[in-house]
């Protein structure tokens, strides 16, 4: 019941992309990964996640690198950045968004249920 409210918060773009951003890039060997990149001080990112960071020169700040998006948070918000979509010219209202990180480790802690939900069932 939490989750379905959740959820609804969200239009149908941007539950389509949460959906395609769990889809690419929550597995079950990278859930504790990205909770644990997420809760880890801005500062210690650098050094815990080196091998994992974007090192690109498109995107500021300290991104979480996936197959297909880009992840950051700072003070208690998520930001995923669909990279592939934006550098194939997709505007940023499309490919790029943002969740409290409650909500986000609610989310990818609950994959399957997202995969499933439908918002006007």
């Amino acid at each position: 019941m939490i989750l379905n409210k959740l959820l609804s918060k969200y239009d149908e773009i941007k539950l389509n992309k949460i959906k395609d951003f769990i889809l690419s890039e929550i597995h079950e060997d990278t859930i504790k990964e990205t909770e644990n990149f997420i809760n880890c001080k801005l500062s210690d990112r650098k050094n815990k996640f080196n091998d994992l960071l974007y090192e690109g020169e498109n995107y500021v700040g300290v991104f979480l690198e996936g197959n297909q998006y880009l992840i950051s948070e700072e003070d208690n918000i998520v930001i995923i950045i669909d990279f592939i979509s934006e550098e194939n010219g997709v505007g940023r209202d499309l490919t790029r968004f943002e969740l409290s990180t409650e909500d986000f480790l609610v989310l990818i802690n609950n994959k399957e249920q997202v995969l499933k939900f439908e918002k006007y069932n």
